[in-house]
Parts: C-alpha cells; structure tokens; sequence
C-alpha cells in the first residue's frame, strides 16, 4: 500500500440479528449456521484496508425471554466477535435502533465493541475521533436524524444538525488538512434516491469541510456524488440483513483511497445478499440504474412529490414481498411470534380505518432538515 495513502473501505447496515418482521426466522435466529460465512466472500477485500466502517444496527442484548419484542435486533457479544475477524474497525452507533433495547442494550453495546478493539463513533457529547495513519489526519464523526422511538428523553448518540454542522466547520478551520469523515443515518425507507433536502445538507457539510458523507438508513443502495472533490454516498443500502425484497438486498463495498492531498478515489464492489443471507460478488448493473436516478434529483429534475411516490410504491413492494413470504412460512415462525405480528397487523389495520394511524408522509425529516439549514 502507499505511503501516502489511506484505504478505507465501507458497507451499510449491519442487520445481524432478526430484524422486526422476521423474528425468529431472520439473521439472529439462524446466526449459528451462518456463523463464519457471512463476510466469507469479502475477507480477501476487506484484507487491504486500514479501516473498514459500517452502520452497526444491531444490538448486543441478552433476550429475557424469546418474545417479539425482545428477538427484534438483538444479537450476542460473539457476533462482535465475528465482525472484528472480518476486519471492521469503526462502527456507528447513531441510528434508530440502537437505543431499542434501551440505556442496558447502547451500552452492552458499545461496551463490546471496545472490548473487541471496534471504534464506535455517533455517539452523544463525546469528541469526533481522530486518528493518522500514513501520515494524514482523519476525523470520524456520526449523527442520527430520525425521530427516538424508544428512548426519547435520554438519547444517548448525536442527533442536533446544527451542532454536528459547527463542528465540522470548527475541525476544518483549525486543520485544513484533516479529511473529515461523516457517517449519517437519514431519509427514508427503501428509498432509491435522497430526497432534494438531504442532498442541501450534504453539500452544506461539504462545504463546511466534510470529505467524505457515508449515509444509512434506506436499507436500499443509492447513487454516489462527488461534489467539489468530496465523496458523497448518500446510502450504502443493507450489508448483512433478512430482508427479502431484490432493492434490499442488492449492496456494496465502497473503496476509497485517500491521498494526502485530499484527492479521494472511488471503487465499487457490488454484492447481493443470497438467501441465506451471505455475500455473494454481483454484477453492477443495479448500482448503475440507482447512479442514473441521483442524476436527475442533482439536475433538480424530481421534486419532492415525486420522491414520496417512489417511497410509496417501493413500500408497497417490500411489504408484499414481506406478506407472501409471511404466509409461505407461517409454520417456521415461532408460534407465539406469529400469533403477536397478525394481531400487531390487524391492530394497525385498525388504526387506519378509524383515522388514528401515524403513518404518512416521512416529511419530518427533510423539515428537520430545511430548519436547520436556515439556522
């Protein structure tokens, strides 16, 4: 490798647990088969890097008993142990599962990945981290803009626009030579492309003095911008997961070089998650279709309603996915878990014909956004 040169490599969601509809089926509950396979095909990659980072959306929770509620994106502290032998290095914490568990399970968790010699980044008042390897200086700092579910009057990782915009400004003011390092969980669910606001914050914190945007939470591979010299990956889509809809399933490694003179180089590795929820190498032909897409929202050529119909219609998608998938394995479901998702289901039902469903637009978000943008 060059002296002068840092090789990072990063993915998206690590989802080694069963996530929320597939509990007792999913990546948790079939962890023990599966154990050593999961990078299996990524090792000799993941071999070359200096750092390898991802979005750690699991939580090390011990289970107090098999339930729904408790089987939902939990894992044990031996799959810690499976990542760091697959080579990552940093993981961020600052999404909207990690405080599902509670106080116990963020700190089990963040606990375990130190113990393991795994950087956590995202979370709540602590400093960004800083490291040098060959010579350049990089910072690493994570937030979380979605709305806390579970923890709302103690959430524990970063989640103020504003404070993490200063402090990208503050860190390149007083090291213009630092690459600064931003992981972001933001937008909205299996969705294609980001919305016209986040694309306003990312070239905000560039122009702050971000390099480089690594963005989660869509569960769906997006596009990648370069914008003045930065590299921004608006979202690196599911790396480990159960889910079984093709936009959820198809993902990447994102190589990049980074040179001292802040000269950033990209290379892609596609990869598709099989049905037994390994890493298989893949062709690019998705990434490139996704590519196309970024295109027309950066030529302002989608508006925000067209974004919500693309959200609309790829949920529809999953969530059929999701319902034949359902009905053809009922009876691998654990029966108590099966029994509490249809009654969960009918209760949301419920809700929608009498009116009192949350469910709506996630504009939120992106009005989050604009707000703190006008600060």
């Amino acid at each position: 490798m060059d002296k002068d040169t840092v090789t990072l490599f990063t993915v998206g969601d690590l989802m080694i647990c069963d996530s929320p509809l597939y509990a007792s089926v999913g990546v948790g509950s079939k962890y023990t088969e599966i154990k050593g396979r999961l990078f299996i095909n990524c090792e000799n990659i993941f071999n070359n890097a200096d750092i390898v980072i991802g979005n750690f959306e699991t939580v090390v929770y011990h289970p107090k008993d098999r339930s729904l509620k408790e089987l939902q994106m939990s894992c044990s502290e031996d799959v810690i142990n499976e990542i760091k032998k697959a080579g990552f290095s940093i993981l961020n914490l600052a999404n909207n599962h990690s405080l599902q568990h509670g106080t116990e399970g963020f700190e089990l968790t963040r606990n375990t990945l130190e113990q393991y010699g795994i950087r956590s980044i995202g979370v709540k008042n602590e400093a960004p981290y800083i490291c040098e390897i060959n010579g350049i200086r990089l910072a690493f700092l994570a937030f979380c803009i979605h709305l806390e579910w579970y923890q709302p009057e103690n959430v524990l990782y970063e989640d103020n626009i504003t404070h993490v915009i200063h402090t990208v400004k503050e860190l390149h003011e007083n090291d213009p030579d630092l690459i600064i390092i931003i992981s972001i969980h933001w937008g909205d669910e299996f969705a294609e492309y980001p919305s016209n606001a986040q694309v306003a914050l990312a070239h905000k914190l560039v122009d702050e003095g971000a390099n480089i945007i690594l963005g989660h939470h869509s569960h769906v591979y997006q596009g990648i911008e370069e914008y003045k010299g930065s590299v921004i990956a608006y979202s690196q889509g599911n790396f480990v997961s159960d889910m079984k809809t093709d936009l959820t399933r198809q993902t990447a490694i994102l190589k990049l070089l980074i040179k001292q003179n802040k000269t950033i180089i990209r290379e892609i590795y596609p990869f598709y998650i099989d049905s037994n929820f390994v890493l298989q190498e893949n062709d690019n032909t998705w990434f490139e279709q996704r590519q196309t897409k970024l295109e027309k929202v950066l030529e302002k050529k989608v508006s925000d309603d067209d974004y919500w119909m693309m959200i609309t219609s790829n949920h529809k998608i999953v969530h059929n996915t999701f319902k034949t998938f359902f009905i053809r394995n009922l009876f691998n479901y654990e029966p108590r878990i099966s029994i509490r998702m249809i009654f969960e289901f009918l209760i949301r039902k419920f809700k929608k014909i009498v009116g009192t469903s949350t469910f709506g637009r996630v504009s939120s978000m992106d009005s989050h956004i604009r707000e703190s943008l006008e600060k």
